[in-house]
């Protein structure tokens, strides 16, 4: 048994025997980086504890959702599905759903999804997202889905939505269905966001199989009071996109990608990673919300903006979302991935982003006119598997971009580029992404499926989850998922005085919360108006906060002397934080307040 140094261990154990679970082992559900086998940078893991290998590799999946907080008490929520698992039949999945609170996840699930009907290869859990607020109640809703469901046809596809409350349940509220023999409907869901700017979220979800019409489809419907009415079919949907050329991957992504022309209105796209000028070299299309809805049936002609890969075979649009507002200029943007893009390395991936603007997207896109881009530069990295907002994770106010390189140093990574007021600065490498973590076991497949960015603690910033579909910890390529929570580094104050007699400044450097990993930072002092050597003693090295600790100090020493001097200042940095993310202020000043007389004598008249 794995040894777990936490008093977190008696919560996980106590939660589990309240809960009669037995969808995870006590011994393996919760770590503080206690085990050989887990990263030495994560917060949190949760693992499936049931070999994958009696599935076929292409089964495989395991995928996280987005922000939620489906009981709302201020905490971000996890759902997690797994469409592989074998629960009431052969691959007919599961999900698991984790509230987030002030220490963060949970050691156990607080809430297990079982699929609503017994099918072996349903896939219950292809998709598991938030689905926003779609009855208006103040609850966060979700959305899971059973793209092989079977019922009047053969692999339809089926989702399920499930209302929030203070308590919510595992008996869902609402389902659609795919009503065509082989339509995989639920292959990708989302929240819409408010298309129509009536104060309820809506859903899109894509069918992306050959059905009898050899149709491929996007379908949305509107929230309401009443949440999303009768239970769906595709003939009652609200609005939808169909293309009739099955081979170009058409509504295998969907996505509410936010406003990106900043009307008050939610705008979504349709993905096609298998599009042809170059054979699949890919392309996304983008619709625009409006009070009236997204308008006509949408086709890959009538989009409102779309963008075409350059590249023969490179998938441009598997991985597509919106990014929220990266420059903070009131609109939202973009990020599309190329996993297998080349340049000039074979398979390493490429990410493209555009800014939006009260026009939109701009002209339609094309690599050449994206806004910012990043590269893996490592063969067969494939980095773009996943492209997702990384919500705000310095708590700067700007938003941020994650995206994943399933096969980067043969495990996978993920890498973080913050957002700021000249958008994503410098294009992309993970050479100069702001924050990254790396698998540590091989063909673990870490960001494979997707990844996403919760405030699960509630800090303030957002932290990073990743799943590895793959990931070997006592069952053989179970999948587990991970959780990096953000902190910021800063100095406790931008100024800090001292008086020159006092020879010592202390300066206190601080964390938002603590971390279960030790992190570092960087400190100097540099020349102001005062000088190193003659007023005081030039200071650096590194700070060390062990796991929990969340404040350190470092002093500066102060050189005396009799001269009458005016006011002089110190400038102290931090730099190269280690499992932190540098705050604000990561820059300060400490003043020297001269304390001695001037050495002007008045004298003294007698009469």
């Amino acid at each position: 048994m794995k040894i777990i140094k936490t008093l977190l261990l008696l919560c996980g154990i106590f939660a589990l025997l309240g809960s009669g679970q037995a969808s995870a082992q006590i011994d393996r559900i919760f770590s503080i980086n206690s085990s050989p086998n887990i990263p030495n940078d994560i917060d949190w893991y949760f693992e499936t504890n049931q070999a994958g290998d009696t599935s076929p590799l292409d089964h495989r999946a395991l995928t996280v959702g987005d922000k939620c907080d489906v009981n709302d008490d201020g905490y971000d929520d996890l759902i997690v599905g797994k469409r592989d698992y074998n629960s009431l039949a052969l691959d007919n999945g599961i999900a698991w759903l984790f509230l987030g609170s002030a220490s963060g996840l949970p050691a156990s699930p607080s809430l297990t999804f079982s699929p609503p009907y017994t099918d072996q290869y349903g896939f219950f859990g292809e998709q598991a997202k938030c689905a926003g607020d779609v009855n208006g109640d103040g609850y966060d809703d979700l959305i899971i889905s059973m793209d092989n469901y079977d019922s009047t046809a053969s692999d339809e596809g089926a989702v399920y939505v499930y209302m929030g409350s203070d308590t919510p349940d595992t008996t869902y509220d609402w389902m659609a269905r795919g009503n065509n023999t082989y339509a995989h409907f639920g292959v990708s869901v989302d929240s819409a966001g408010d298309i129509t700017g009536d104060g309820y979220d809506d859903i899109i979800v894509g069918a992306n199989g050959n059905d009898y019409a050899g149709v491929t489809a996007a379908y949305v419907w509107y929230g309401s009071a009443s949440g999303l009415g009768a239970s769906g079919l595709p003939i009652n949907a609200d609005w939808t996109a169909t293309d009739s050329t099955f081979s170009i991957g058409f509504a295998y992504q969907v996505r509410g990608i936010g406003d990106v022309n900043g009307d008050g209105y939610d705008d979504v796209l349709v993905g096609a990673h298998l599009y042809d000028g170059p054979t699949n070299q890919g392309a996304v299309f983008v619709y625009y919300g409006s009070d009236t809805g997204l308008g006509l049936t949408g086709t890959t002609a009538n989009a409102d903006w779309m963008a075409v890969g350059e590249q023969a075979s490179a998938y441009f649009g598997y991985g597509s979302d919106g990014v929220g507002d990266l420059n903070d200029d009131g609109y939202d943007d973009l990020a599309v991935g190329a996993y297998a893009y080349d340049n000039p390395e074979v398979n390493e991936g490429k990410v493209f982003v555009w800014y939006g603007s009260s026009t939109g997207l701009g002209a339609n896109g094309t690599p050449s006119n994206a806004d910012w881009t990043a590269e893996s530069n490592v063969v067969s990295a494939v980095l773009g598997y996943a492209v997702v907002p990384a919500g705000d994770v310095n708590g700067d106010g700007y938003d941020d971009l994650l995206v994943t390189a399933s096969s980067y140093t043969g495990g996978g990574a993920w890498f973080v580029w913050t957002g700021s007021e000249a958008g994503l600065g410098d294009n992309g490498t993970p050479q100069n992404s702001d924050r990254s973590g790396y698998s540590d076991q091989a063909d673990a497949n870490l960001g494979r499926d997707n990844a996403s960015a919760l405030d699960v603690n509630g800090d303030g910033m957002d932290d990073i989850i990743v799943p590895a579909r793959l990931y070997s910890n006592g069952e053989f390529s179970e999948g587990m998922v991970f959780a990096y929570y953000n902190v910021a580094i800063s100095f406790s104050s931008a100024s800090y005085t001292i008086g020159e007699s006092d020879t010592t400044a202390t300066i206190t450097v601080t964390l938002t919360s603590p971390r279960l990993v030790t992190i570092q930072v960087d400190f100097a002092t540099s020349d102001g108006t005062a000088t190193a050597g003659t007023d005081y003693t030039a200071a650096s090295g590194t700070l060390t906060f062990p796991a929990g600790e969340t404040s350190k100090v470092f002093t500066v020493t102060i050189l005396s002397d009799d001269k009458h001097e005016s006011t002089e200042t110190i400038n102290i940095t931090l730099s190269s934080p280690i499992n932190a993310i540098l705050g604000s202020p990561s820059s300060a000043v400490l003043t020297i307040l001269d304390d001695d007389n001037n050495n002007i004598y008045t004298p003294m008249i007698r009469k």
